[in-house]
């Protein structure tokens, strides 16, 4: 089956062609089987496509299979939404479709916590495909289940995760509801990692043919080296083979499982030797940060290849942190490091220049083992990595899972990419009995192994509030019928199936009916938070005794639950035995002190706090500086922790915020702080004061937290004033590579936008939208001054009723009223000041009146007829300000001007 042979499925020639250019005429053998299994349905008979699970090995094809379903499902006029269970997986998957699909006219929409403004068009169903993560979607699902009337097709991305615990009973009760719905759109799930597993049972659940793939495209030599020799396996053809690996001194690398030690030098320098002598691109996956990044600087001092230009160009106008330095310098000898350490934004940097072949090693912990489309020629792994205890949330060396295994190896000779031949991935073990053992735990085993299920890893009442919120379960009996449709069940799993107790605390926290299995208000504002029952009532209790009144008392709130994921590295044992977060607390917070009152118990200064709070002050004091500019290498040598961990906590203390918005407006009605808790969530996640939000949304892929410091400083923080400030002062405040000429052009671009957005409304707009009247009195009150409009007073700051005042009287007198900005205010900040009047006065007179005109020369108008304005003269020529004394001192007329 060719490529054209698609065209009997109803693809047009024009989308034909445009896979043709980016894969070729050859269909691959997984999707060759999926297309006859019935993914695209049965061109001959007419008969719908079929639900289905595609599992095989990384770099087998299975993604386009997924491209094939959708663009299938969109001829059909449904919509299609694509899971994926982390944002840089959903990240780079929307690229792919912009890139490939915009211009033919699909929308498509990610929806991630970094994008919460694509909340709303998903809800409303503006999209056509949408890019999703598993608990957003649950989420969303869980607010009107509705959503799915119109969604003919559901990709589940990475599938095998279903048996992890937390995402993975996450996963299972998201497709539980969609079984036992009434719509039941089609599902196409996954995974590069089931082929060690009987997936019949859950195919079987999700009612879906199962399409298995063993081969890859493009061979993977795996092997364990000991003792000088490298022993092998071919993957698609499963001979073993051996032969000779030279490393000078004890062989290292691999590890063996409870080996803690790092590479000797003299392991480590003949290991470099080996990496310098790799023909390609090669991956090193070890165990720590550290590791990772001492191993890259190694081999960077050892090496003359050639710089990464594109990357360093691009991270020339990146804010400078402590790894910048680093990464910058390894960068320039064509080697990478990639861990959490580093920023989101230098992650991405550098995985684009290893996929584009400027980097030539790229040395990283797990954290790139997941999904990302990285291509190697070689792979170098250990077998161990450091995860955090049950009880004491230290770091633990242990042994990497066979399903990690799969994925690392699998970046080895990827197909299309490197040298298209065999890709090597290559465990170094410390003797032959530890290769043996590497050998039979990742190389050799061909046991089936059964799907697990994750059920048990999330509370009963979570499953039952969301199965009620949803509409779906009106009764116990349906309650109990939903949960035995579960894959656990399926499976054969112990789930406690009795609703009784689960009911029982779902009751006694007031979140279901007492005499009914009907969802309460509070119960659905718990159910849509985002949150674990369990978490949700802590935060329920702790706003019934106060709400918070700052920034900082919020972000204490948020982090004051056990529900979130302490990190392991946000404490040190040294600042948690001399009790350093308190200490900074009363040193540098004193005046927050009563805000931290829902994190600190009464006798903080006398009892040590547990790990977990002293950790969680840490970071509200962190996050608080993190919102308010303070500079990241600043707040990285305070608080040592890297610009990638305070961007992880940042996100965090955001989900927890927004999350808590909906549970205010449970306890308090009458509460307006859903702007306040937007505005807080916004400057966790960027790093910024809220007043950047709408120059944040337009300017925020171009611009770094250093840049809007350097605009803040200069007077600038909103949209409408960046727009006016002089080309040749942006120049000044903006710096690093090209990208003050990309701020340049898409400036450029933003202001046409704005102007035909305000032309658009003044078209629209009927003479009765605006005042009938405008009176300028000038009468001063608690250091405001009074207008008033229609004869509603309304009380202006000295500066905003000095710009309104100038407006007016140039209006009155002026050549068609307009006013240059040099003679509201000498300097560039009237654009900032006149935003700021606008908003104390809509604040006062709520209307759709647009106050001022602005004909981008530098031009403003008031925007209301003549003869509607009046000016108190006698206030006027008396005021206070010199400017506005000296304007209206030489009128004589009476106390009203028109």
């Amino acid at each position: 089956m060719r490529l054209g042979d698609l065209q009997r499925y109803g693809f047009s020639s024009t989308m034909l062609e445009l896979w043709r250019q980016r894969q070729g005429e050859a269909l691959l053998p997984v999707q060759r089987r999926a297309v006859s299994a019935g993914l695209l349905g049965d061109a001959s008979s007419g008969s719908v496509p079929k639900s289905m699970i595609v599992s095989a090995p990384t770099s087998s094809g299975k993604s386009f299979c997924a491209e094939l379903a959708a663009v299938k499902a969109l001829t059909a006029r449904k919509r299609v939404v694509m899971l994926f269970p982390l944002k840089s997986l959903a990240s780079e998957k929307y690229r792919l479709f912009e890139r490939t699909y915009a211009d033919y006219g699909i929308k498509t929409l990610i929806v991630t916590g970094d994008h919460p403004e694509n909340d709303r068009a998903f809800l409303a169903g503006d999209y056509q495909l949408a890019i999703v993560i598993y608990e957003k979607f649950d989420l969303l699902l869980t607010r009107n289940f509705d959503l799915l009337s119109n969604i003919g097709l559901v990709v589940i991305d990475e599938i095998q995760m279903i048996s992890e615990p937390g995402r993975g009973a996450v996963l299972e009760r998201m497709l539980t509801r969609i079984l036992a719905s009434s719509y039941r759109p089609l599902l196409l799930a996954l995974s590069a990692a089931l082929s060690d597993r009987d997936v019949a049972p859950l195919a079987e659940w999700m009612q879906a043919t199962l399409v298995e793939e063993t081969e890859r495209p493009c061979d993977l030599i795996r092997g364990v080296v000991a003792d000088g020799q490298f022993r092998f396996r071919s993957y698609n053809g499963g001979e073993d083979g051996q032969e000779p690996f030279t490393v000078v001194g004890n062989e290292a690398g691999g590890r063996s499982y409870d080996d803690s030690e790092s590479f000797d030098d003299g392991v480590l320098a003949s290991f470099i030797e080996r990496i310098k002598k790799d023909d390609g691109c090669t991956l090193v996956f070890l165990k720590s940060r550290a590791d990772a990044m001492n191993l890259a600087m190694r081999l960077a001092t050892s090496v003359n290849w050639p710089p990464a230009t594109e990357a360093l160009e691009q991270l020339a106008g990146d804010e400078p942190s402590f790894l910048n330095r680093s990464l910058t310098r390894v960068l320039s000898h064509g080697v990478a490091f990639h861990s959490a350490d580093l920023s989101a934004y230098q992650r991405s940097v550098v995985e684009q220049a290893f996929i584009d072949g400027e980097v030539k090693a790229l040395c990283s912990t797990t954290t790139l083992a997941l999904g990302v489309n990285l291509p190697a020629d070689t792979v170098y792994l250990e077998t161990v990595k450091y995860t955090s205890g049950a009880y004491t949330s230290r770091p633990e060396l242990s042994p990497i899972s066979r399903a990690e295994f799969d994925n690392m190896t699998g970046r080895a000779g990827r197909l299309g990419m490197g040298n298209g031949c065999s890709g090597r991935a290559i465990v170094m073990a410390d003797s032959v009995f530890d290769q043996e053992i590497l050998w039979d735990r990742y190389i050799s085993p061909s046991d089936k192994r059964p799907i697990r299920s994750a059920f048990g890893s999330l509370p009963l009442e979570d499953w039952f509030l969301q199965l009620v919120a949803s509409g779906l379960a009106s009764s116990e009996d349906d309650l109990e019928r939903l949960t035995k449709s579960t894959l656990c069940a399926h499976l054969g799993g112990e789930a406690d199936l009795c609703p009784d107790n689960a009911l029982t605390e779902l009751r006694s926290h007031g979140l279901i009916a007492i005499d009914a299995v009907v969802v309460t208000p509070t119960g659905m504002s718990v159910a849509t938070s985002g949150l674990a029952v369990r978490a949700s009532c802590h935060y329920l209790r702790k706003l019934e005794e106060s709400m918070p009144e700052s920034r900082f008392g919020w972000i204490c709130l948020a982090l004051s639950s056990s529900g979130w994921s302490l990190p392991s590295s946000v404490l040190s044992w040294y600042e948690q035995t001399n009790n350093l977060p308190v200490r900074m607390l009363y040193q540098r917070f004193d005046h927050s002190v009563e805000d931290a009152c829902h994190l600190l118990p009464e006798d903080h200064r006398r009892a040590p706090l547990t790990r977990r709070t002293a950790a969680a002050l840490k970071s509200a004091l962190l996050l608080d500086d993190w919102c308010s500019l303070t500079p990241v290498q600043e707040i990285e040598e305070r608080y040592r922790m890297h610009l990638g961990q305070i961007q992880s906590l940042g996100e965090t203390a955001a989900h927890l915020i927004r999350s808590l918005s909906g549970l205010v407006h449970a306890i308090d009605r009458e509460a307006q702080v859903g702007g306040l808790l937007a505005d807080h969530a916004f400057s966790l996640r960027a790093g910024l004061p809220a007043s950047f939000r709408s120059l944040y949304r337009r300017f925020g892929r171009l611009l770094g937290r250093h840049d809007f410091a350097a605009i803040r400083n200069a007077g600038i923080e909103c949209l409408e004033e960046f727009l006016e400030v002089p080309a040749e002062e942006l120049e000044r405040l903006i710096v690093g590579g090209d990208k003050y000429g990309k701020v340049i052009a898409l400036r450029d671009n933003v202001k046409e936008e704005v102007d035909m957005q305000v032309s658009t409304v003044d078209n629209q707009i009927m003479p009765s939208a605006r005042p009938r009247s405008i009176e300028i009195d000038g009468s001063l009150e608690s250091d405001r001054y009074l207008i008033r409009i229609d004869g509603f007073n309304v009380r202006l700051t000295g500066k905003s009723f000095k710009y309104l005042s100038k407006l007016a009287w140039s209006r009155l007198n002026g050549e068609a009223g307009w006013i240059y900005k040099e003679d509201i205010e000498v300097g560039f900040n009237q654009a900032r000041y006149l935003y700021r009047m606008k908003n104390e006065i809509n604040a006062g007179f709520s209307s759709s009146w647009p106050i001022i005109e602005n004909n981008r020369s530098g031009y403003y108008r008031l925007n209301i007829e003549p003869d509607k304005i009046r000016i108190n003269l006698d206030n006027l020529k008396n005021h206070p300000d010199f400017e506005l004394r000296s304007l209206f001192s030489a009128q004589t007329e009476g106390r009203a001007v028109n």
